[in-house]
């Protein structure tokens, strides 16, 4: 008898009432029954006897099929007239003119597949379906309730501040909404997925007890099991992740509201000049990485990523077609949208009104809303590779001629601004080699270049006066640096992926080494990506992963 146990299966219920466990089973209908409900059911004229076994024996009877005129006897025999299995009474009765044969073994054997199906599906699929539907909900209700008692601190801290702060506040809570909206969208898309799964297992049920009941031998002999497509139960990889909400009020200092990177200061009443007073906002690293969540792509490996807002990212990849097309993932690994370059893609980065950059041979291409149009024409001689858009607006591109020498450009619109080549003594800034450069603008305004031909990084000011070079020695690894990509976020530290050392480096807007972060699960990280909630998204090199952490926090 089914029971309630710990994997989540639940005690089978009656097919007509819904609701009283069951007890018998109508062997003829493939109806459960309870007691209750039996004696209405073996009333009903089709089948004219009904054949009513206990629920509990009911596998001793999954290999027979019994008569449905003659509920006691088996059927041995196939009328082919009628297409279904009859008992010998009925071939000396009803059926004795009618043309027959030996009932197929097959048809027993894909009765039995049947029967094992629609248990398999009621008695445990739907109930772990079921189950991780609930977690599901759980983990949204715990999320949006997160989001509601963060509505509420900000509702109370808004009536200590005069007329003028709400428009502040309401800036906040715009932010707060849409953060919630992008927090929310993988969880409920996860629980359509759940509930599509249980939906269609109800559907094929239906099916199933119909063909039973029908017992067509040709339908039964040509039935396929659907089962295989339900074993595998859909698992979200993700935590909930609620933003940082920070609230710090001290008498005779200013008063600070933040969430994220979105902050506000009220200042007391106080004498010019007043900077002391200020906080020194930090967004400090964690001793350990936080793995939030894991995009499992279909590619060989990555080359490049730019993520697109917050749980989107643009992947420039190694897969089992040509290396020709830009795809955009979800947090959940789901394809949202892809783009067909022209030629091999070199890089790719978003700028700030959310079109997608990529970096052909000799142009610049964007990409929105399924338009692509040219951005920037590279100069005849030079092939653009590594690009990035800097927060001014402007593009960085990294460029290479045939003789393997490198030189970094700023473009404003459709116009070089800046030329890095040479350092103030006239040397070359950028180690010449047939490895492409991939250049990013910190936050003070310096261009930082990863170097693989040298494997360093070089940094220099928006002047373009050398300021340091990293080589990654102060970190004290086995093995040397081996950079393929890297980040500055918004105070201004570099992050580096070291393939060779699975690892990422982290050092200062000076050069200074602080620590390396280690990401459980991943290696030979390449593909290196900041989003709106300042998370990382690392790619992998050996399998096509993409690995979301949380590396830093703000301070309270």
């Amino acid at each position: 008898m089914a029971s309630s146990n710990p994997m989540g299966q639940q005690a089978a219920v009656c097919d007509l009432c819904k609701h009283k466990e069951v007890k018998l089973l109508c062997i003829s209908c493939q109806y459960k029954l309870c007691k209750e409900c039996v004696g209405n059911h073996t009333t009903e004229e089709l089948p004219k006897v009904h054949k009513v076994v206990k629920y509990e024996d009911r596998h001793t009877h999954f290999s027979h099929q019994f008569c449905m005129t003659h509920s006691d006897r088996q059927c041995d025999t196939l009328c082919t007239d009628c297409d279904i299995p009859i008992c010998p009474d009925c071939l000396t009765g009803h059926h004795k003119d009618h043309s027959n044969e030996k009932l197929p073994k097959e048809f027993l054997t894909k009765r039995k597949e049947i029967l094992e199906d629609n248990e398999a599906m009621e008695e445990s699929l739907i109930p772990k379906y079921t189950q991780e539907d609930v977690v599901t909900r759980s983990k949204i209700a715990n999320l949006s309730f997160s989001y509601k008692s963060m509505e509420k601190e900000m509702a109370t801290y808004k009536r200590k501040w005069e007329e003028e702060v709400k428009k502040i506040f309401a800036r906040f809570a715009s932010e707060l909404h849409a953060l919630q909206g992008d927090d929310l969208t993988p969880f409920k898309c996860h629980e359509d997925k759940i509930k599509t799964g249980i939906k269609e297992m109800h559907q094929t049920l239906g099916k199933n007890r119909k063909l039973l009941k029908a017992a067509r031998v040709s339908e039964i002999l040509s039935y396929t099991s659907e089962r295989d497509q339900f074993q595998s139960l859909p698992i979200l990889e993700l935590e909930p992740n609620p933003p940082a909400l920070i609230l710090n009020s001290e008498k005779g200092k200013p008063s600070r509201f933040q969430l994220e990177d979105l902050i506000s200061l009220l200042l007391p009443p106080t004498r010019l000049p007043f900077t002391s007073l200020l906080p020194n906002v930090q967004k400090q690293l964690l001793d350990k990485v936080a793995v939030l969540a894991t995009v499992q792509t279909p590619f060989h490996a990555i080359r490049d990523l730019a993520c697109a807002g917050m749980n989107k990212v643009w992947v420039n990849a190694i897969g089992d077609y040509e290396d020709t097309a830009l795809s955009c993932f979800d947090i959940c690994g789901d394809k949202l949208d892809s783009v067909t370059v022209g030629s091999f893609c070199n890089g790719l980065t978003m700028d700030s009104d959310g079109n997608l950059l990529y970096s052909e041979f000799n142009n610049v291409m964007t990409y929105k809303n399924g338009e692509t149009n040219e951005k920037i024409e590279i100069p005849d001689g030079w092939e653009a590779m590594g690009i990035s858009c800097s927060r001014s607006g402007n593009v960085l591109i990294c460029l290479m001629n045939v003789k393997n020498e490198h030189k970094v450009h700023q473009y404003k619109d459709k116009a070089c601004i800046k030329e890095f080549k040479c350092d103030e003594n006239g040397e070359k800034l950028y180690k010449n080699g047939e490895y492409m450069l991939y250049p990013q603008e910190n936050v003070n305004g310096d261009v930082c270049v990863v170097n693989h031909n040298s494997n360093s990084i070089v940094t220099v000011c928006s002047e373009g006066k050398l300021r340091f070079r990293y080589d990654g020695k102060d970190a004290n690894l086995t093995k040397d640096l081996n950079p393929n990509a890297f980040v500055t976020d918004s105070m201004g530290r570099v992050i580096v992926a070291d393939e060779a050392n699975d690892c990422l480096h982290v050092i200062d807007q000076d050069g200074k080494f602080l620590r390396c972060l280690e990401i459980p699960g991943l290696t030979k990280p390449t593909g290196i990506s900041l989003d709106s909630r300042g998370r990382l998204w690392v790619g992998s090199k050996d399998n096509g992963a993409i690995k979301v952490v949380q590396y830093a926090k703000y301070a309270e």
